[in-house]
């Protein structure tokens, strides 16, 4: 019996020993497994990190490129407002400008009609006739006999020097003149003087 316990005893012993070594085999393997899982975990976890800082960077650098579109737009409108007024100021200087070169225009326009009447004036003041005396019509006059007494000549176009310059007073019959009638007598026209 001694032996036979002796022998149970080697077979426990060697049951227990592939007991034992398989339960170490198991509990290493799955100590491995644990220690892979958690490699795995610790790898997924820093996936993770790496992933969530991925997509941390690309959301801030997609927000600071939508600000930068932002600002872009902010200042293609700010140029564009700018550029109008700019346009806006300088159509407001031409027409500034332009009004004044009317006004400049119109003044000078001014200038010389005023220097035209003024030479106007004079040429007509130099083209009325002089006029020399005044006669007071008497019954029996005639245009000839006062150009006779004026100029020295009956003639028509001494007498009708007579009559162009009073004719508002005479009419249109120059051999119709009324006594009591002023009639100016004019200076001959130098064409006359020489006859």
């Amino acid at each position: 019996m001694a032996d036979e316990e002796k022998k149970k005893s080697i077979f426990d012993r060697a049951i227990d020993a592939l007991t034992d070594r398989d339960e170490k085999a198991a509990a290493a393997e799955a100590a491995r497994k644990a220690e892979a899982a958690a490699a795995q975990a610790a790898e997924d976890a820093r996936l993770k990190a790496a992933a969530d800082e991925a997509a941390r960077k690309q959301s801030a650098d997609l927000a600071r490129q939508a600000a930068a579109e932002e600002a872009g737009r902010k200042a293609a409108a700010e140029k564009a407002a700018a550029e109008k007024r700019a346009a806006e100021a300088e159509a407001k200087m031409r027409e500034m400008k332009e009004a004044e070169e009317r006004r400049e225009q119109q003044a000078h326009m001014e200038e010389e009609r005023r220097k035209y009447a003024e030479v106007q004036a004079r040429l007509a003041e130099q083209a009325k006739p002089k006029f020399i005396g005044e006669h007071h019509v008497a019954s029996g006059d005639t245009l000839g006999q006062i150009a006779l007494n004026y100029y020295g000549h009956a003639t028509r176009e001494y007498w009708m020097v007579i009559y162009e310059a009073n004719k508002v007073v005479i009419g249109d019959n120059p051999g119709m003149i009324r006594p009591g009638t002023v009639l100016q007598i004019p200076e001959l026209p130098e064409a006359l003087k020489d006859k």
